[in-house]
Formats: C-alpha cells, structure tokens, sequence
C-alpha cells in the first residue's frame, strides 16, 4: 500500500491509531510489545496546549481589497448587467470547479474527456468568458474540490491499472493523476492561488471500500496533498496554495468522536487539540516545515444542530460564541512557531427558497460579528447568483441537481438570478467603518 512507501508526519493521535489499527505489527521484532487494553482507549497527551480565546466585538465588516466574487459557469450570465456593482464591491475573483468536470453522473471520465474537465482546461475558459464580460479582478483564486456535491465519494479519472470500482487515496494511479491535475494549475502564470479541497475533512465520513481502511485512508490523503503543494511549489513558487476544511464538520463530528473515544467532554480544549491533531493540523506541516499558504474554511453551518437549531441568529448567544471562539486554532499547529493566516472559502446559510432568502444576512451580522478579530486573507460566498429554478424539470437548477448538488445550492448567491441585490448582497458588501 502506498503508505509505506513514505515517511509520514504524523501527530500523536495517529501515532496511537496507528499501533491499533495494525496490530503493532510494524514493531520491530526485538521489540517489546507494550501491553494494551481494548476497553481503553490512549490518550495522546494528559493536558491541551490551547487556550480559549477572545471573541470578536466589532461589526466585523470585510475591507474591498478582502472581498471575493465566486464566480462559475452558471454566473456568466450575470456579468454582463452587473459588471458594474460587482467592481465596484469586490476585488478578488475565486473560481469554485470539481477536480474532473464531468457534468454527468457517470463515476469517472477516461481518455481525452477526463483530460478536457481537468482544472487545466475549464479554469482557462471560465477566465476567458469573464474577460469577454469585460471584468477585472485584483487576484485571481481557485478552489478545486476533491469531494462530489454531496460528499459521499472522491473526483478521479477512471483507474486503468488497478481495476478498482471505487477510488482511495492509496491507489497510485489515482495519486499520479491527481498530481497532474494540480500541477496543471501550477503552470498557469495568471492564477495567485490554488485551494485544495473544500472541505477536506468531510473525507473522514466517507467509506471509500469495504476492504479501505479510512483512518490509513485519510493519512494518504495528507501525504498525498503534501506532494502536490510541493510539486506545485516547485513550478511555481509564487502561487499561494492550501487546504480548505469544514468548521461544522470539526466541530459536529470530529469533535464528539473524539471525546466519545478518549471519556473526555466536547467543550474541553484537549478535545479540540486532539481533534485537530486527527484532521487538520496534519495537512499544514510535515516534519515542523509549513506545507501551506493559508488554510481555508467553509463556514455553513448544519442548522438544525446547535447552536442554530434552525434560527440564523439563535438567542443563545453564549453557546454561539463557544461554538466559533476557538476558530482561530486552526491556523497554529503545535509544530510550528508562527501562525498561518486563515481564508474564508465558502459562506453561507443554506436556504431551499427565495422567501427565505432574509435568513442569510441574518446569519452573516452574527457571523462577522463573533469572528471579527480574524482578518482573513480572502472571504468568499458561496455563489455570486442564484440558479434559475424554472421551469422545475428543465431549469439550471433541474440540471446542477442531477450531479448530486442539494436544492439550496440554487439558492446560494449573494445577487439573484437575473443579477438583483439580495440582502445579503448589502450585508457582505459594507464597509469597515
């Protein structure tokens, strides 16, 4: 399996899931096995290195120069009559594509059309369609996901050599490929950054084969984005690259099954470390040298669990403060001495509605508010335009829907379809006083 063919930075969590998961049998035979219970578990560490910290008081508005358009194919049709409120409201321009766009639903693409849906190719003609708009941006980003819409399954070409229906991070073709896919980008001079990932660490709850152990699984998966920062890198070393992770998928996943293993409580900052340690803090270094520009998060929240339980701006401000103050710790994993500076890749309050539209600036006041004592390197709604939904069989809704994206991706845009201000739209555009 690929994984030993690398020498892997892992945290202690791994260290220990490691010895479990393989029955200790990498220990040398001179060795003396340690003894271990089944029934309990080990604990990395007795005390938590975080501290809790401060919560932002001001309103928290984001800068022009901060400000990002999201723009993909279905907000071309926009441009032309919004041109100038965009411009004059957003500075940077981050394109969101899949790592193979397939626009079927199809498992994987092979030959010339994998080649054709790969970053390299559709980034170029997104660029081209928004020159013709006749826009221009300060900085150009672009946010590949590795995940399918619905998170259940990974992008990749169709495996040729391994014969496998289904695709792991361990598989080196899939490896070979996905590396090509990035360094492809690399070479592209007019893109200033590159997000690996937009919620990398959804991939902990996907079961990619029944013979696939996932904890190794999501080792690959480090090790494998470790190659393609430095492969990237080394092409072109002044292109900003990261990774980019789900806060709700932290902090309403690994969070409770952390403490769950280890008896420990979630609101503990142990907890929190230790859940970092598992899957986030290893994609950012290797070995105590920084193998990341920034890190990304998307912040839309599941609504229905706390603190929300469905309300964008819950009376329960307490728990809402406890559920984002300790955002920060993303950024300064436990080897490495300076911090790395955070990005918001997706925002949004995930609405199936254009009545319910006045929820999503409702969650964007709060939003700011608590986090305003982060400067992000770049915010991004999710959608710059909602996507048409009629007529209901047909529309580019209808369309987008049958590659696995939920209702409320129509939704999502900070301007309607045919390019009107939302709410929203006033609430991500104002101006720091």
């Amino acid at each position: 399996m690929r994984f030993f063919n690398y020498k892997l930075n892992v945290s202690p969590y791994f260290k220990a899931l490691i010895y479990i998961t393989l029955g200790l049998s990498f220990i040398a035979c001179d060795e003396e096995l340690p003894v271990i219970d089944a029934d309990r578990p080990i604990l990395p560490q007795s005390k938590t290195t975080l501290s809790n910290l401060e919560i932002g008081q001001g309103e928290g508005n984001w800068d022009k120069s901060l400000r990002a358009a999201t723009i993909d194919q279905q907000d071309i049709i926009i441009l032309s009559s919004s041109k100038e409120r965009i411009e004059g409201a957003l500075s940077k321009l981050v394109i969101n594509v899949p790592l193979i766009d397939k626009r079927t639903n199809e498992d994987c693409l092979s030959g010339m059309r994998a080649l054709e849906a790969l970053p390299e190719k559709t980034v170029p003609l997104i660029l081209d369609r928004i020159s013709e708009k006749g826009l221009s941006f300060d900085e150009i980003i672009v946010q590949v996901d590795l995940l399918t819409p619905n998170r259940e399954s990974i992008y990749y070409q169709c495996l040729e050599e391994s014969g496998s229906s289904q695709a792991n991070f361990y598989l080196s073709e899939l490896r070979r490929e996905t590396l090509s896919a990035f360094t492809g980008l690399a070479r592209l001079s007019e893109i200033d950054a590159v997000v690996i990932g937009l919620a990398l660490n959804s991939y902990e709850t996907i079961t990619p084969n029944p013979n696939v152990n996932l904890a190794w699984d999501i080792i690959n998966l480090v090790d494998l984005y470790h190659e393609i920062y430095d492969e990237m890198k080394a092409l072109n070393a002044e292109q900003k690259i990261g990774p980019s992770v789900s806060w709700a998928k932290l902090k309403l996943h690994t969070v409770p099954a952390v403490a769950e293993e280890f008896a420990l409580g979630s609101d503990e900052l142990l907890t929190l470390e230790l859940a970092l340690q598992r899957s986030i803090w290893p994609f950012l270094s290797k070995d105590g040298v920084r193998k990341a520009d920034f890190i990304g998060v998307s912040l839309i929240p599941d609504q229905v669990s706390p603190p929300y339980l469905g309300n964008p701006n819950p009376d329960d401000n307490v728990a809402l403060q406890n559920y984002y103050r300790n955002l920060g710790h993303l950024a300064n994993p436990s080897d490495l001495e300076e911090n790395i500076p955070i990005a918001f890749t997706s925002l949004d309050w995930a609405t199936t509605t254009i009545a319910s539209g006045g929820q999503k600036a409702d969650y964007l006041i709060t939003l700011k508010n608590i986090l305003s004592n982060i400067e992000p390197k770049w915010v991004a709604w999710r959608r710059l335009s909602d996507i048409p939904v009629d007529p209901p069989q047909s529309s580019p809704c209808a369309s987008v829907m049958r590659l696995n994206y939920g209702k409320d991706f129509c939704f999502a845009g900070l301007l309607n379809y045919n390019g009107m201000e939302k709410d929203v739209w006033t609430e991500f555009t104002k101006d720091p006083e």
